[in-house]
């Protein structure tokens, strides 16, 4: 049996109003090199909740390596 742990740090900065994200930082493997996402359009996403699109992103920085 193989069992693996992953803990995922996370980041959000907000407006003050809470309206709009600023950034948000996953950080899952800090030995593996570092990838910046810009987005147009930013969803629901903090730094507990997933959206789609940050999910998406996510898994396919997981398979590149």
């Amino acid at each position: 049996m193989l069992e693996e742990t992953t803990i995922i740090k996370s980041k959000a900065i907000f407006s003050d109003d809470k309206e709009h994200r600023l950034l948000l930082r996953k950080e899952w493997n800090n030995e593996k090199p570092s990838a910046m996402v810009i987005m147009i359009n930013p969803n629901t996403a903090d730094t507990v909740n997933f959206d789609m699109t940050t999910m998406l992103v996510i898994n396919n920085l997981h398979k590149l390596g």
